[in-house]
């Protein structure tokens, strides 16, 4: 026995420090705001909305704004679907606190969204400092893996944690540009092996969304997760050895920006005088604030999607199986057979209570958001018949193009869900005097291109299984069922 401990002992104890030298380079790191940005409309360029906004600052003020904006970036079918206003709304987030209240001037009311619109106008051409390069506009390297993790884990601690401002973001390493203003981030990393100087981490963020209402106040968050490997000196990072790995390298942010001087590409919109109409001083630049002596922690995420529900995920329960009890859901028209412009009802019932979604898949495989709405209350009892929409809904759902067949996807769920941000809601209306059409189109889910690629490639690689994510998915969601209905719609002759 004594012989044992006397050869056991050393084998302890090189297990131990090889046990501490592994903890020494791994760690986490964090940091969060002072204050919290703000969630705005991105005002898509095709559709023209922000005309509405710049023709009462027109009225207002004597100028040309909204003709000079439909002659230099006119609305219609030819725009680009991603053009928009999402870097004026997300620099106005950075730099400007949060209209919460209509305005009243004169015979013109500036609503909520009114006044976000004509600040992302204001901030549609700041200045900024620039980390990356913008993939796709044929200035720089044009470097697909750009922006490097090491560099923007540099960028986001001096922006977030050591001065405790936010910094915007560009999450499509593609062509298109996709902004966001971060507030908060987390990095977990530890070495590949014991000893080793390579690590692997990952790096969540947390970000103002912009699919909101034009009226919406608040914080609307998303959040994102990239896996990255660097190598590190001790707790140092080695710059210019970051890559990204797995899944993140087809889907990481392209480049890191922060607002510091205003200006509009709208030469008629004067900053001075939407301050003035806005009952504001101009906004200053960001300054980083006193430190404070406790650090503020990045918001609580909650990996399984119950509070935050990732595209990935929500495909993956919508393309499983599992039910847990009997839910069946079914198109109004008995043969499913419907001409463009009908209205689509869905009737169903469900043997357990819970919160019942609905979703639709077009013949091009988009998916929308058919239910609920912002006025619904998506509860539905035990054993009882339900009606979608219901007679009391301000809204009909009118079936357009593509011609072909959809698939109506059902989930009742014994919790309620929220999603991370990618669809639009549309406003609330409190009474209305006749029935919305909402079309299919309007109800499309917006997904950053690189996201949508990762999440058929999930779809691929669990058809034949259950992944370990959907195990995980279906076991955080609890008691749960899902049901298919399949309709055809035709040209309306």
């Amino acid at each position: 026995m004594q012989r044992f401990c006397e050869n056991f002992t050393p084998c302890i104890i090189a297990t131990i420090l090889l046990c501490l030298a592994a903890a020494v380079h791994a760690g986490t790191e964090e940091g969060r705001v002072a204050t919290d940005v703000w969630s705005g409309y991105w005002w898509p360029t095709a559709k023209g909305e922000i005309l509405g906004p710049l023709g009462k600052y027109d009225t207002l003020t004597g100028h040309k704004a909204g003709p000079w904006e439909r002659t230099n970036s006119p609305p219609g079918r030819n725009v680009p679907s991603w053009y928009g206003l999402c870097h004026g709304w997300a620099a106005s987030a950075v730099m400007e606190p949060e209209p919460k209240k209509a305005i009243s001037i004169g015979n013109q009311v500036l609503s909520i969204g009114d006044q976000k619109g004509l600040l992302a106008v204001c901030h549609s051409d700041d200045v900024a400092n620039f980390y990356g390069d913008r993939f796709g506009d044929g200035i720089g390297g044009e470097d697909p893996l750009d922006i490097a993790p090491d560099e923007l884990w540099m960028v986001l601690r001096r922006y977030i944690k050591e001065q405790r401002v936010p910094i915007v973001l560009d999450l499509e390493p593609g062509p298109e540009v996709w902004n966001y203003p971060a507030f908060a981030y987390r990095i977990d990393y530890s070495p590949v092996r014991a000893g080793s100087p390579t690590h692997q981490g990952t790096i969540s963020i947390w970000f103002a969304d912009n699919a909101v209402p034009k009226n919406f106040v608040g914080l609307k968050r998303i959040f994102q997760r990239y896996r990255f490997q660097v190598e590190m000196q001790g707790d140092s990072v080695v710059m210019g050895t970051g890559k990204w790995i797995g899944e993140s390298v087809k889907n990481h942010p392209d480049f890191a920006w922060f607002p510091y001087v205003i200006r509009s590409s709208n030469p008629e919109i004067k900053y001075d005088q939407v301050c003035q109409l806005l009952g504001r001083q101009p906004a200053a630049p960001p300054q980083s604030p006193t430190p404070s002596p406790t650090p503020i922690p990045p918001p609580a995420e909650t990996v399984t999607g119950i509070d935050g529900l990732t595209l990935p995920q929500l495909l993956l329960l919508l393309e499983g199986e599992k039910s847990d009890f009997v839910f069946d859901i079914s198109a109004e028209n008995f043969d499913g057979k419907y001409r463009e412009n009908d209205i689509l009802v869905i009737n169903g019932v469900s043997k357990e209570a819970g919160y019942l979604y609905l979703f639709g898949i077009d013949p091009e495989d988009k998916l929308s958001v058919l239910y609920p709405q912002p006025e619904d209350d998506n509860r539905v009892e035990a054993g009882k018949q339900f009606t979608v929409p219901g007679a009391n809904a301000s809204y009909q759902w009118r079936l357009t193009k593509p011609y072909g067949d959809y698939r109506i996807k059902g989930v009742v769920t014994a919790k309620p869900l929220r999603f991370t941000g990618e669809y639009a809601q549309l406003e609330k209306v409190e009474a209305v005097s006749e029935k919305r059409m909402l079309d299919w189109t309007e109800l499309l889910m917006r997904v950053i291109p690189s996201e949508q690629e990762q999440s058929n490639e999930t779809i691929r690689n669990a058809k034949g299984g259950n992944t370990s994510e959907m195990l995980l998915l279906q076991k955080t969601l609890g008691r749960f069922s899902q049901d298919e209905a399949l309709i055809y719609v035709g040209p309306a002759q």
